[in-house]
């Protein structure tokens, strides 16, 4: 059974990494969700490769023009789309690759139980790097 990735904070480095280890077992995984603080360009590159169906741009108050081609997938814009887009993705499990977030305590207790596969991704990375 494949399980569902959100990636917040999926243009950074260990964002970009966990897609890369993603992308090796497409049999177990796939993504449902991405978020970028303000690299739209690589986020709709990510987008358009990945197809998530919930993506957000987080450092950008106002929504940006989404390029056509990428209907198939709601975007999100603003601080608020972090935790709202962790919240609302699909599947079984969050990868919060992101810094300096002040993620709610209870969104945090309803989240716990899908932090195994994000530990475990990170670990992953550590092999894949290291």
């Amino acid at each position: 059974m494949r399980r569902g990735i959100a990636i917040l904070g999926s243009t950074g480095s260990i964002g970009k990494q966990a897609i890369e280890v993603i992308g090796l077992h497409p049999d177990r995984f796939f993504v449902t969700a991405l978020t970028a603080h303000k690299n739209a360009e690589l986020l709709f590159e990510q987008v358009r490769a990945l197809r998530p169906r919930l993506a957000a741009l987080t450092g950008v108050e106002r929504p940006i023009q989404v390029p056509d081609d990428l209907s198939f997938c709601e975007f999100r814009f603003g601080s608020k789309a972090l935790v709202d887009v962790a919240r609302e993705a699909e599947g079984e499990d969050v990868l919060a690759a992101v810094v300096g977030v002040d993620f709610s305590t209870d969104w945090y207790e309803q989240q716990i139980h899908r932090l195994s596969l994000s530990i475990l991704l990170l670990t992953l990375l550590a092999l894949v790097v290291g």
